[in-house]
């Protein structure tokens, strides 16, 4: 099973979780296995996937790990459009609008969707609010010609909400309002953030 960042999973038992530190107060009243956990950016050993697990609200958050062999279920970014867009509709927020506008357009990106709103379409609890960001994932394994990326940005400020868009590469991941502003963009690696102007050949091995 390939498993990246973003990817939401299924765990198959409480005491799979691996955590470091003394646990939060909201953190015991749950059941781990009812809902998905999302994949982090950090380096482990092989067998291990790190994940961050939610609660209620947002400052509720707990890295952990987790085996590979102790995983369910995935869901990709791009499976939660492919899969979940009949739960748009049952809620009536910007950033929900917007995901169905660029779901409408049917653009030439391979992309997804992430953070509360992928949350709240896969498990139909609502954790969005009126303020909520979109957070959108765009996988660009190969660099673009730069007019592609200025053509996107300009594509999703059109849209009724506050967007966060990062774009994917093999190496790690960065904001596209930040390529487009100035080229140089930090990279977010398992391994930490590189400052770069190539996110696709960066210079310090990773």
């Amino acid at each position: 099973m390939n498993i990246n960042a973003h990817d939401l999973l299924w765990i198959s038992r409480d005491d799979a979780l691996v955590i470091d530190g003394d646990l939060p107060e909201w953190f015991i009243q749950q059941d781990i296995t009812l809902d998905p956990v999302v994949v982090r950016r950090e380096a482990l050993p092989v067998d291990w996937i790190p994940i961050g697990i939610r609660g209620i609200t947002r400052s509720q958050r707990l890295a952990a790990k987790v085996r590979y062999a102790d995983i369910t279920k995935r869901i990709t970014p791009e499976e939660v459009i492919r899969d979940y867009q009949h739960n748009i509709k049952r809620s009536s927020f910007a950033a929900l609008d917007a995901l169905q506008c660029l779901i409408d357009i049917n653009m030439a990106w391979q992309w997804g969707v992430t953070g509360s709103t992928a949350y709240q379409l896969v498990t139909d609890r609502i954790v969005m609010n009126e303020q909520s960001d979109l957070d959108l994932l765009f996988r660009c394994p190969c660099a673009k010609n730069r007019d592609s990326f200025i053509q996107l940005s300009e594509l999703l400020s059109s849209l009724p909400c506050k967007i966060d868009a990062q774009i994917e590469t093999p190496q790690g991941a960065f904001a596209l309002k930040e390529y487009v502003r100035d080229n140089n963009v930090m990279l977010k690696t398992p391994y930490g953030p590189i400052m770069t102007k190539n996110p696709w050949a960066i210079s310090r091995k990773i």
